[in-house]
């Protein structure tokens, strides 16, 4: 019996499908085995972003964007990590072209504003970045103080004071004791400037302005007593600084020098003696005061009397190099060669930095013998230690 032709045909066409299918899954499994998986390029370069390998990033983000030039993401993050690195007007040139891009986002064009916003600061555009700033913020309704910041930033940093004030009072109600702190040494900067084009008459109206705001503005007091100092006012130098020494003990001894010299060219320097003694009275633990009082001993060959005060006062600070080095120079001039050879080589063991008196940036650690509220090398803003 003959086989039927229709059967055959039929497990012909099954031997067919069968080997056909076994042969795409051998392809597949072969490729699929042979080919390595294309890496997120984008996902990589925020791996290596947050892991600190940033030139890593940088080549992934342009990887990224090659791959994808819509990846908007990609394009903020390789001009924000271009300009973290130095290379601000590569940066300022990815992100200004983003802003030309079409069928953006409210939240791509409030991103790549605000980098756009950091670039125009850090290439100190201050007009361009001011006029970003009050755009961004016109159009946020919801007030974002990220903005507002950086919008006094960069008052600050082209020296608008009166702008800056402006924009602290406008935005932040009540406002607290540092924005009133900082109103108050815009002021100051105010009056400084006025003292530069020779009208020192309004220069002190602004820094008495700066008292009413924050009391215990100590640049305010430190230049106003400059100001009549310099005319050689010497009574209301002495009567403004006097002032300020009282309401903030802790922080006199920036007028020491100036209010000693006034006092001296007034000729009544042996007044100072019962000025320092109120002072220690009132802050005790005020090491400055201290010092200035021996200091001033020392001045008036008044040898057994600094010997006498130092020794009351070590009680208080056993482990200050300040004071034992004074204790060096106290102790020779009451004879006592021996103690103070012996003091002498303490100190040799200290590190001659620790009795630096500079004044030092938090900030950029730049250093000056006069105290500043204002930083000559990167402009912050009460930067110093005083």
């Amino acid at each position: 019996m003959s086989a039927n032709p229709f059967d055959q045909l039929s497990i012909l066409l099954f031997l067919l499908i069968l080997l056909a299918i076994i042969f795409i899954a051998i392809w597949i499994f072969y490729i699929r085995k042979k080919m390595t998986p294309q890496a997120d390029p984008y996902l990589h370069a925020l791996e290596d972003l947050a892991d600190g390998r940033y030139e890593s990033a940088v080549e992934k983000f342009k990887e990224a964007i090659r791959q994808n030039s819509n990846n908007i993401g990609a394009y903020l993050r390789l001009g924000d990590k271009l300009r973290e690195q130095g290379y601000v007007k590569s940066a300022l040139r990815i992100h200004k072209e983003l802003t030309l891009r079409e069928n953006l986002t409210k939240e791509d064009e409030s991103r790549i504003n605000k980098s756009l916003l950091l670039d125009y600061e850090k290439t100190s555009d201050f007009e361009n970045g001011i006029a970003l700033a009050k755009k961004l913020f016109d159009e946020n309704k919801k007030n974002d103080q990220w903005i507002v910041e950086k919008m006094i930033a960069l008052y600050e940093r082209s020296e608008k004071w009166m702008e800056a004030i402006e924009t602290l009072r406008k935005y932040f109600k009540p406002l607290t004791e540092t924005q009133k702190k900082k109103i108050a040494l815009y002021l100051v900067f105010q009056g400084l400037y006025l003292h530069q084009i020779k009208r020192a008459k309004e220069g002190r109206i602004k820094f008495k302005e700066a008292l009413k705001v924050a009391p215990a503005c100590s640049a305010a007091y430190f230049y106003l007593g400059k100001s009549y100092q310099n005319e050689n006012r010497l009574e209301d130098a002495i009567r403004e600084w006097q002032t300020f020494c009282h309401k903030v003990p802790g922080r006199a001894h920036i007028v020491f020098p100036h209010l000693e010299k006034a006092y001296f060219d007034k000729g009544i320097f042996e007044d100072l003696e019962s000025f320092y003694q109120d002072l220690t009275d009132l802050d005790e633990k005020n090491l400055n005061t201290v010092l200035a009082l021996v200091e001033f001993y020392l001045k008036k060959g008044r040898y057994e009397r600094a010997h006498i005060f130092l020794e009351k006062a070590e009680e208080d600070f056993k482990n200050s190099n300040h004071l034992a080095a004074k204790k060096v120079e106290v102790l020779y001039h009451v004879n006592q060669y021996k103690e103070a050879a012996s003091e002498a080589l303490k100190l040799c063991k200290v590190d001659y930095k620790k009795l630096n008196q500079n004044y030092t940036c938090k900030i950029c650690k730049f250093e000056s013998k006069d105290p500043q509220w204002r930083c000559p090398q990167c402009k912050s803003i009460d930067s110093f230690s005083i």
